[in-house]
């Protein structure tokens, strides 16, 4: 595509074709900015998102004038895309294009994005001011932030009456600009008391920004707030702590989840762990017990987390371990691993189903069954099929959940003929038909 059909197809007026044309020009004619001074004209609100886009990536300074002319357009959504795309490098015809849209503009979202444009372009704290006590949460929110940019001098009496605001979004805003000058030892007095509220939703919301503040003792509490009982602080505590990926808050992540009774809480922090944390998780297991002999909790937490990462042979002498305990839970969780990774354990099946084979539950049965046949060993399937098929519903719903999970022809094939049979979960989705009820006579 040359140069002049690009220019043809944005001018065509299809946003399609446009789009299709912009991408051509970023391939091939970045240097020359025409194209997108013409798109910045265009009618549709997806053409000009892009055409902003590539003009603050290429051609900010030259594009700067059209796009201040956007704040003017009709379409809201427009002028808060414009104003979001507003940079220093346009120079004046920006400044004054964002000092006219304060004066009539109404739309919240626009008014929204156009304090954050302001503490970036260094409009002047006049223009935010009026808007730290707008009744729109977000539209205040970004007026407090843009205030702790832009008057740094009035700190920090002009943010301080903000901690008490009815949005903990407007507090949290008005905590991290109060920590620009405020000395580390009054923020971490502040964080404390609002750390100590008997509001949960406090004590969560700062929390939450407790990880990007100057302190440098955040870490510690961010930890001490992973005990908190309401699960809203406590999550953003195990969230703050993840991404600070500091080492003694790791540490505290990994201690949470294998001993908090909470499984809710276990469950959010594995999310949150890394691969590369799994060996951690197996060292800090280790220092508490061994595999045979661990406490089911501990055992429990370790499979669940070796099955989470993809690193799971750092878990092997754990999985091993569960693979013969007693409890069905552990064990069976342990050997949806080894079934999974059979290439591995093919050479060493026997051993790793001996309880399994011994201990008469049906979902037993239905996984050693399964690792069996995955191993190669007929009777494996064999003993899948008998009890798919079997008059005891305990025993079917065992392979048949087994099954389930396959993606091979046979499985399939066992599936559709069991179907045919009527042979269901007792939780399946499918609603029963209706009894026939007959005719009162």
């Amino acid at each position: 595509m040359d140069f002049n059909d690009i220019s043809q197809l944005i001018g065509s007026g299809k946003p399609a074709l446009a789009l299709h044309a912009l991408q051509e020009w970023e391939k091939d004619f970045s240097r020359h900015p025409e194209p997108l001074l013409h798109a910045l004209q265009h009618h549709d609100a997806k053409v000009i998102e892009i055409a902003l886009h590539l003009a603050e990536k290429y051609h900010p300074a030259t594009c700067g004038v059209q796009i201040s002319a956007l704040l003017k357009s009709e379409n809201a959504l427009i002028r808060r895309l414009a104003v979001q795309a507003l940079l220093p490098t346009m120079g004046k015809p920006a400044l004054d294009a964002l000092r006219l849209l304060f004066v009539d503009e109404k739309d919240v979202f626009v008014l929204a994005s156009a304090v954050t444009a302001a503490a970036r372009l260094g409009a002047g704290l006049e223009l935010v001011v009026p808007f730290m006590q707008h009744q729109d949460i977000r539209l205040r929110a970004n007026a407090v932030r843009a205030a702790a940019s832009l008057g740094k001098e009035k700190l920090p009496g002009l943010l301080e009456p903000f901690l008490n605001d009815s949005a903990l979004r407007v507090q949290n805003e008005a905590l991290k600009g109060l920590a620009i000058l405020a000395p580390e030892t009054e923020l971490e007095k502040l964080v404390l008391q609002r750390l100590n509220s008997p509001d949960a939703a406090t004590r969560a919301a700062t929390v939450f920004i407790t990880g990007e503040l100057p302190l440098s003792r955040r870490v510690v509490f961010l930890i001490n707030a992973l005990t908190d009982v309401d699960h809203r602080v406590s999550g953003c505590a195990i969230r703050s702590l993840a991404i600070l990926r500091d080492p003694l808050g790791i540490r505290a992540l990994i201690e949470a989840y294998l001993t908090t009774p909470d499984p809710a809480q276990a469950a959010s922090i594995i999310r949150q762990l890394r691969a590369e944390d799994g060996e951690r998780i197996v060292a800090f297991a280790d220092g508490l017990s061994r595999p045979a002999t661990a406490q089911p909790l501990l055992a429990e937490r370790v499979i669940q987390a070796a099955a989470h990462h993809p690193n799971w042979e750092a878990f092997l002498p754990w999985i091993l371990g569960a693979a013969n305990r007693k409890e069905a839970q552990i064990r069976q969780s342990a050997l949806k691993i080894i079934a999974g990774q059979i290439e591995f354990f093919r050479g060493n099946i026997s051993p790793l189903l001996e309880k399994t084979e011994n201990s008469g539950d049906a979902d037993d049965q239905a996984l050693a069954a399964l690792i069996k046949w995955k191993a190669g060993q007929t009777d494996g399937l064999n003993k899948l099929q008998n009890l798919l098929f079997s008059l005891k519903s305990s025993e079917s719903e065992a392979a048949l959940k087994i099954l389930q999970n396959e993606k091979g022809l046979i499985a399939k094939k066992l599936l559709a003929e069991a179907a045919a049979r009527g042979i269901k979960l007792k939780n399946s989705d499918e609603s029963e038909k209706p009894a026939l009820k007959l005719p009162i006579t």
